[in-house]
């Protein structure tokens, strides 16, 4: 029963996420409390619904592919997963096929919303990048 219960209430899934932490020497730069206010940024506006790419502790690779997400999925997998989170800050929609797409730049909404919580980010390509671990070089 032990083995089971252990199982139940996440005991291996957390062992197996220090295991990552401690053999790829990350610091941990985000906590559950900061990716709630990451998602309170991101969800603030009904005008704007994020395309982002994530790649969690124990994916080997990311698809490198934006799209938006189910925040409340993303809560239930564990905040402590993320390794990393890129938001897209162009919105695209859609106008017809012999049409550009018309795009809108909410870099300054997000900029704002992640500079008010003091998330920290960094800037690559205009896209924002959120670490939620950090590799120690």
């Amino acid at each position: 029963m032990g083995k089971f219960f252990n199982t139940i209430i996440g005991v291996n899934k957390m062992d197996e996420k220090f295991k990552k932490i401690i053999a790829n020497n990350y610091s941990s730069r985000m906590n559950t409390t900061k990716w709630s206010e990451v998602v309170s940024v991101l969800t603030s506006s009904s005008e704007y619904n994020p395309s982002v790419s994530i790649k969690f502790l124990f994916d080997k690779v990311n698809s490198g592919l934006y799209s938006p997400v189910w925040w409340k999925e993303i809560e239930c997998l564990g905040f402590e997963y993320i390794e990393w989170i890129k938001i897209n800050p162009i919105k695209k929609t859609y106008i017809g096929r012999l049409v550009a797409d018309r795009e809108e730049d909410f870099s300054n909404f997000i900029k704002k919303g992640l500079d008010k919580y003091g998330i920290p980010y960094e800037m690559e390509n205009e896209i924002f990048v959120i670490y939620g671990y950090y590799k120690n070089k």
